[in-house]
């Protein structure tokens, strides 16, 4: 009814007792935010906070983070938080994670699937699936999120657990193929008989 989203609201905080000047700080960060709308003033022990409420949705409002802050800069000193601020900081952090969990992973992977495999094609295998997996998965999230509120690691889990389950399935199938030769059947045998089992299981 309000067109107001918790997860687009802004919270300044001042570091003062004085609402001398924050009025109009409020005011100018709110401008800076599509849709903002400066709340009343209140003061807790030594700090005045107000709101700028919105009404985006915190993928959309955490954008804005960077203006805001420009928008309140000065004396006294005032904070930014508010989930869309808090997002803003930790996406950052999020996406460093993820390169070094990839830098650690692909490395340990090659190492297991060389071991497995030996210096064979079949160690390409894994990393094929789990490009087309993870590639077609984020694809679909990405249109979901349109929609739908996501966790902002969402890509982290895709990635890392879409390289897993790659390994993991590739090392079934493979293995159950070579189980099937090893009992004297065709390869083209040996390759229906995997995909009528292992495979069922993957898919």
């Amino acid at each position: 009814h309000f067109d107001e989203r918790p997860d687009g609201t802004f919270t300044i905080v001042f570091l003062t007792r004085s609402r001398s000047g924050v009025a109009a700080r409020v005011a100018r960060a709110a401008r800076v935010v599509p849709t903002g709308e400066p709340g009343a003033l209140h003061t807790s022990g030594n700090v005045v906070f107000a709101d700028v409420s919105t009404s985006l949705d915190l993928q959309h409002a955490k954008r804005y983070t960077a203006a805001v802050w420009r928008a309140v800069r000065g004396s006294p000193r005032a904070l930014v938080t508010g989930q869309p601020a808090v997002q803003a900081d930790l996406d950052p952090i999020f996406t460093s994670d993820l390169r070094r969990g990839e830098a650690i992973a692909v490395p340990l992977t090659l190492l297991v699937l060389l071991a497995v495999f030996g210096f064979s094609l079949a160690v390409a295998i894994p990393f094929v699936v789990a490009g087309c997996t993870i590639a077609a998965t984020l694809g679909l999230l990405y249109l979901v999120a349109h929609e739908i509120s996501m966790v902002a690691y969402v890509r982290n889990l895709v990635e890392l657990i879409g390289l897993g389950l790659a390994v993991d399935y590739s090392l079934l199938v493979v293995h159950r193929y070579r189980e099937e030769l090893r009992r004297g059947l065709a390869p083209d045998d040996a390759v229906a008989r995997t995909v009528a089992t292992a495979g069922r299981a993957v898919a």
